[in-house]
C-alpha cells in the first residue's frame, strides 16, 4: 500500500467524523501529506519525472525508434550499398516487432495468472487440459 493510498484512507475516516481526542489521525494525515509532497517535489525536480512522462507517450517512443533506425542507416551506409542498408534496417524492424509481440504474450500470460489468483490454479488448469488432450 502506497503512502497516497494510506492518506486517502485517513481522509475517508476523518470525513466520517472518527478521530481520537488528541487528533492523532489528523496529525498522521499532516505528516503523510508533507512526505507525499516532498516525494512529488523531488521527482519533479530530479528529471526522472520528465523522462518517465516523455517515455509514457507511445508517439515519443516511436519517434525515438525512427531516430535510432536513421542513425543505424547512416552508420551502415558508409560500408554498404543502399539496398543492403534497407534490408538491414528492415531486419532490425522485424526483430523489434517480434520482441514486442513476445512482450505482449508474456503480459497476457501474467494477466491470466493474476486474474486466476495464483500459480496453483494455472498449473491445475494445465494438468486438466493435458488430461483432456490425452483422452481425445
Amino acid at each position: 500500500m502506497t503512502k497516497q493510498e494510506i492518506l486517502d484512507r485517513i481522509y475517508n475516516v476523518l470525513n466520517q467524523g472518527v478521530d481520537t481526542e488528541s487528533g492523532d489521525l489528523d496529525l498522521l494525515r499532516y505528516d503523510l501529506e508533507k512526505d507525499v509532497m516532498a516525494i512529488r517535489q523531488f521527482n519533479e525536480e530530479s528529471g526522472w519525472y520528465m523522462i518517465k512522462e516523455f517515455l509514457s507517450s507511445k508517439h515519443n517512443v516511436y519517434g525515438l525508434m525512427v531516430a535510432c533506425y536513421v542513425m543505424i542507416g547512416v552508420i551502415l551506409s558508409h560500408n554498404m550499398t543502399s539496398q543492403q542498408v534497407l534490408i538491414t534496417i528492415g531486419i532490425i524492424i522485424v526483430s523489434n516487432l517480434l520482441w514486442y509481440i513476445v512482450g505482449i504474450g508474456r503480459g497476457m500470460v501474467l494477466a491470466a495468472i493474476q486474474s486466476t489468483k495464483g500459480w496453483d490454479r494455472v498449473i491445475d488448469k494445465i494438468k486438466e487440459m493435458n488430461k483432456e488432450n490425452k483422452n481425445d
